[in-house]
């Protein structure tokens, strides 16, 4: 298949860094999702390109003595202690899936850091991306919103993981599906959806637990939400 302009041009303008620094090597589909998250144009992508490399390469960051490259499970382990995401298997669409448990999010904590947390956030979502086999290039995230209270709700906390996706994972967003949101998340989603671009919009639904089971096998939902997989 001839490639198309935009991304021969992108490959040719981005090729000679992307080489310096194997750990951001991008692939042909890589390419393509900068370019769709830039509607094509080859200016933006290629900028957007350059940062996400800086980012990959800057040291220290988030705390972290080796930057991204350097965000082990061992840094995160107080967040991922907390149960607030797991990733369970793949949906129909075989899309990685990350479960949120907002309840199990509490940035009051004396424990909670905002550079842990971003650590945590770039460490669950690259694991995501491990688990994609081509052609799948975007993963599902379901945000349950059961038992929340006005301290879950941190604005903070999302506001950093809308950047992280939008700048540094580019169209990984598949789908979102948010659960068991009570009246006091309304406000709150007035206020996210503002941050969004309209086609993520697009991308969110909020769902009753049953209807997982028409996105997701059994095989891959816990217990508690029709399937057959054992959480803590």
């Amino acid at each position: 298949a001839e490639m198309s302009q935009p991304l021969t041009q992108l490959k040719s303008r981005l090729g000679p860094i992307l080489e310096l620094y194997p750990s951001c090597a991008q692939s042909e589909s890589d390419f393509e999702r900068w370019l769709r998250a830039y509607e094509n144009n080859v200016d933006k992508a290629s900028a957007a390109l350059s940062d996400y490399v800086q980012w990959r390469e800057l040291k220290p960051q988030y705390g972290v003595q080796e930057g991204v490259s350097g965000i082990t499970s061992s840094v995160v382990e107080s967040e991922t202690r907390s149960g607030k995401a797991i990733i369970l298997g793949l949906d129909k669409e075989k899309r990685p899936l990350i479960l949120v448990r907002a309840q199990f999010h509490d940035p009051n904590s004396t424990e909670f850091n905002l550079d842990t947390f971003t650590c945590f956030c770039i460490h669950t979502l690259s694991k995501a991306v491990e688990m994609m086999a081509p052609p799948t290039t975007s993963m599902t995230i379901i945000f349950d919103l059961d038992n929340i209270t006005l301290n879950n709700l941190d604005m903070q906390a999302v506001k950093r993981l809308i950047y992280l996706l939008t700048k540094f994972y580019p169209e990984r967003l598949g789908q979102c599906l948010i659960l068991n949101a009570p009246i006091i998340f309304s406000t709150f989603w007035a206020g996210v959806s503002l941050l969004l671009a309209e086609r993520t919009v697009q991308k969110m639904r909020f769902l009753e637990v049953f209807e997982l089971k028409e996105l997701i096998d059994e095989s891959a939902l816990p217990l508690s939400y029709g399937g057959t997989v054992e959480i803590a």
